[in-house]
């Protein structure tokens, strides 16, 4: 947790105006979607939803960031998006950083791989995601989960998330026919309690 906190300050500097994403090549495409890990809340909305920075996460917050690192720990990412939100930014912090171990990847003309990328608008996103191939990781926001899965033209299941629900995670893949589903959700981290009937699947390590 101590190491989230001491770079956050270089990760944050890093905004991109145009999120750089791969070359299409109508090949496969994988998005996985997840909410920010548990916040600071002061039960003040205008400050606990600010994102100028805002809040940090809390120790649970930084354990779920952790949890969510290791389920992508094989995985090769082509992309990792986050809000510039403090919260969404330590949430895919050691994710993102993972990625670069085997150092720079192309990714467009005259652009290299960047750790964290930041978008604004889910649906402009979504759009540009949609007409590419790879595998990315979005990070958003309790109100824009599902914003973001229907903007990439499919159906979001499991109704609004609840105001410490932080441990879902989503899938949309492309079919070979250029189809959209969505998967999921599943459950990584500390699981949020359900009532037994509405239990979540544990999420799979992604390989």
């Amino acid at each position: 947790m101590g190491l989230l906190r001491a770079i956050f300050p270089v990760i944050v500097a890093v905004t991109l105006a145009s999120p750089v994403v791969a070359q299409p090549d109508n090949g496969q495409l994988e998005i996985y979607i997840v909410r920010h890990a548990e916040k600071v809340r002061t039960g003040d909305a205008a400050i606990d939803n600010n994102c100028e920075p805002g809040p940090s996460l809390t120790d649970a917050g930084f354990d779920r960031a952790l949890a969510l690192r290791s389920l992508f720990s094989e995985a090769r990412l082509d992309g990792v998006f986050s809000t510039n939100c403090r919260r969404t930014l330590q949430t895919g912090l050691l994710t993102a950083s993972d990625q670069t171990a085997e150092g720079e990847r192309p990714v467009s003309s005259g652009e290299t791989y960047q750790a964290m990328q930041i978008y604004e608008a889910p649906a402009v996103l979504a759009s540009k995601l949609s007409e590419v191939s790879g595998r990315y990781l979005v990070i958003g926001h309790s109100n824009t989960v599902g914003a973001i899965i229907e903007a990439l033209g499919t159906t979001y299941e499991g109704g609004p998330l609840a105001s410490r629900e932080n441990d879902r995670l989503y899938k949309v893949r492309r079919t070979a026919e250029g189809d959209f589903i969505a998967e999921g959700p599943c459950s990584f981290g500390t699981p949020f309690e359900r009532p037994e009937e509405h239990e979540l699947p544990s999420c799979e390590p992604v390989l």
